[in-house]
């Protein structure tokens, strides 16, 4: 009797509700929601049944809104993530094209609430713009917790004896300042103005907000705005120091557009038709072609695997396998399937010998030594045929006189390097083998017991190993390549910072390396030097990331860590730069070092800044001949396309295996496969979502928004 009084109560709660609001309920006879009842006769069963079956069945969707809220984060995180190149104080830089804070505020909010956005419109719509028992109150009831479970939580997790600083301050300012007024306007609006109403004038000023609090925290972030106590303290010098700073700013706004109104980067296809270079004096440059720097230097240094000066003959193009790193040319150069190709600077160091084989040099000009350390490792390569054994003397001695680091530069970007710079007395001298098959050796180089700025090591001779009863053969084979001495230059007792090597044997244009268009595949070395001393073992990652190469079509993606133990300056990142077609154009992808361990940096000055230190590897057309495809590519980027099909299509397989592969469901638990066939309904309905290769995410973006919306439209009429 209890049981069908508590039935006929609630049954007349919702008649009541029906009869206020003009509708009648989704569970009662005659009335309907979106998507509910799926039959007349679903009406018609037991309450006790159907709200177990609703009960089971809003957990399931729950599920399916938490997986497809999943692929829209992705979506979004494509999005904000991409990056662009811009001109900042005479350098093209790599940044983000959407500000972080913006991003924040805007399309991660939205990722992060669209469900209980989607259920308060989707129910807003179907009350003829009453509000019902779910939208409004889920929003508040989703942002209220925000502000205290989870704002309490980040702040019980952290370790005890341990403390964390919030960064960003003016945004933080303006945010906090923002959350309390949207708790004062709901009261205004709904209390005090027009009670239990909405208006519309109230509406518009409430959506108007969100742009406001978007550009008022963008400007907190760029402009760097002072603290509340140092605004007070300013204002009560009389505005004076404000002042001072927005005009400095303004007049930094100013020079920054003049100088890209001097330099105008060509976005359009017709830039991407210019595959080669500017010269040093062009005032142009191409966002997906080398840069005006890569092409200055290039023209300059002249080919490094030739052995000759930027003034002697043309280079001498060394065969090396896979193993080759390019530079640009001058203005009018074009690929290498032309008669005037690029010029191609190889790893290999060589010298004017042609019956040389093989190749022993310096990797860098200078590098640091930590003022107390006794040994310094150092690198030496070796290129050209590596089949058989080295031996390899050097000779340490201190200078008698001490390059700046501008002079070694210098010399480094033409390539000039004598015999044997001006070296002061002999300390002393040590003979180590290079294996066979290996490109790189690092050797223990004891630091003078007193030397005042810099010390000097010398390659002194470099000799096959022959074994007794064997003729002279090999001994014209092996050369000391051009690096054939490098300074150690004495540095803080510091771990130093991490940077892109510019002054190596294996040259690059600042920021960039480009490599021209091949057929075939080829390893691309690079080298980053640990500067400003070398004291300790640090560490850092690298990782590539698409531009508009496209991995595994124009690169491999590569992940990896760097170690540097203590003494070492010099680590190599080999990465695959993978055969490229003839009717595609110059594309970019850049290597990127970050996640320093401990307190290391990353050099400031280059690109990336502090937090991370990112190259740029153009790969070039393979010809400047130009047909319908190739002008297509140059649009729409078609590897891009290419690879959102293949990406979209391997969905569906990976959905019907546990962990998305055979190799993951051979090695699947028992708790595994139940997940898994649990879930495969919903597995399979979302694989018709695009992956978010297509247009830079925006395609996965929209259609996973869809899906958000009819799966929240089930969960309203479920409840």
């Amino acid at each position: 009797v209890g049981s069908q009084a508590r039935a006929a109560r609630t049954r007349l709660i919702w008649l009541l509700y029906g009869a206020m609001s003009g509708k009648i309920p989704v569970c009662e006879k005659g009335g309907g929601g979106l998507i509910l009842p799926l039959t007349q006769s679903e009406q018609e069963w037991p309450n006790i049944l159907r709200a177990a079956l609703y009960t089971i069945a809003m957990i399931y969707t729950f599920m399916g809104v938490a997986m497809i809220a999943d692929t829209f984060m992705a979506s979004i995180e494509a999005i904000t993530g991409r990056r662009k190149k811009v001109l900042e104080q005479g350098k093209l830089l790599t940044k983000n094209v959407w500000n972080e804070t913006v991003a924040n505020l805007s399309l991660m909010a939205l990722g992060s609430s669209a469900p209980e956005i989607a259920l308060s419109v989707i129910e807003l719509l179907r009350n003829n713009f009453y509000a019902g028992e779910l939208g409004s109150s889920t929003i508040v009831g989703s942002a209220a917790f925000n502000l205290f479970v989870i704002v309490a939580v980040c702040i019980i997790s952290i370790p005890d004896g341990e403390t964390r600083q919030i960064t960003g301050l003016p945004v933080f300012y303006v945010t906090a300042a923002f959350s309390v007024f949207a708790y004062a306007w709901l009261v205004i609006v709904l209390a005090v103005n027009s009670p239990d109403t909405v208006s519309i004038p109230e509406a518009v000023a409430t959506l108007l907000f969100l742009p406001a609090l978007i550009a008022v925290s963008y400007y907190a972030d760029v402009s760097d705005l002072p603290s509340p106590t140092e605004a007070i303290r300013r204002l009560s010098n009389g505005g004076v120091e404000i002042s001072t700073e927005i005009k400095k700013r303004g007049n930094q706004t100013k020079m920054l557009r003049d100088q890209v109104r001097s330099i105008t980067i060509r976005q359009t296809v017709n830039s991407r038709q210019d595959e080669a270079p500017a010269g040093a004096g062009s005032a142009s440059m191409s966002s997906r072609g080398p840069s005006q720097r890569t092409s200055s230097r290039a023209s300059t240094i002249g080919p490094v695997g030739g052995g000759r000066s930027s003034n002697g003959p043309g280079p001498r193009r060394t065969a090396l396998g896979r193993t080759s790193i390019v530079g640009g040319g001058g203005r009018g150069s074009k690929t290498k399937d032309s008669n005037s190709a690029y010029d191609e600077i190889n790893i290999d160091g060589g010298n004017d010998n042609d019956s040389a084989r093989s190749h022993v040099q310096f990797l860098v000009t200078r590098q640091g030594v930590s003022s107390s350390l006794r040994s310094k490792k150092v690198l030496l390569i070796r290129t050209g045929d590596l089949s058989f054994d080295v031996q390899v003397t050097y000779s340490v001695h201190l200078c008698d006189s001490h390059p700046s680091e501008n002079d070694v530069h210098t010399a480094t970007q033409k390539y000039s390097y004598p015999n044997k710079p001006r070296a002061g007395r002999e300390t002393y001298r040590e003979m180590v083998e290079f294996p066979k098959d290996e490109k790189f050796l690092e050797i223990d180089v004891r630091c003078p017991d007193r030397f005042d700025a810099s010390f000097l090591v010398l390659l002194q001779s470099t000799l096959p190993e022959i074994d007794e009863g064997e003729d002279n053969f090999g001994l014209n084979t092996v050369t000391s390549g051009n690096l054939r001495w490098t300074y150690i230059v004495k540095a803080p007792d510091t771990e130093g910072h991490l940077a892109w090597c510019k002054d190596s044997n294996i040259p690059m244009a600042g920021d960039y390396v480009f490599v021209p268009g091949s057929p075939e595949e080829r390893e691309v070395q690079l080298v980053v030097m640990r500067q400003g001393g070398c004291l300790g073992d640090v560490s850092c990652t690298y990782r590539t990331e698409r531009f508009t190469a496209v991995p595994g079509i124009d690169f491999e993606e590569t992940d990896d860590v760097l170690e540097f133990p203590e003494g070492a300056t010099e680590r190599i990142v080999t990465i695959h730069v993978l055969g490229k077609s003839r009717d595609r154009v110059q594309d970019e992808f850049f290597v990127i070092l970050q996640d320093g361990s401990g307190s290391i940096k990353f050099k400031e000055e280059d690109d990336g800044g502090e937090d991370e230190g990112i190259l740029t590897v153009q790969v070039g057309s393979l010809t400047d001949e130009w047909n319908f495809i190739k002008k297509l590519d140059g649009f729409l980027n078609i590897d891009a396309f290419l690879a959102g099909n293949a990406e979209w299509q391997e969905q569906f397989p990976a959905a019907m295996y546990v962990g998305g592969s055979k190799e993951e469901q051979a090695d699947a638990s028992a708790q595994d496969w139940f997940w898994h066939i649990l879930l495969m309904p919903w597995r399979m309905l979302f694989c018709f979502v695009p992956p978010t290769g297509y247009a830079g995410g925006w395609v996965c973006f929209f259609t996973s928004l869809a899906f958000i919306g009819g799966t929240t439209a089930f969960v309203a009429d479920l409840a």
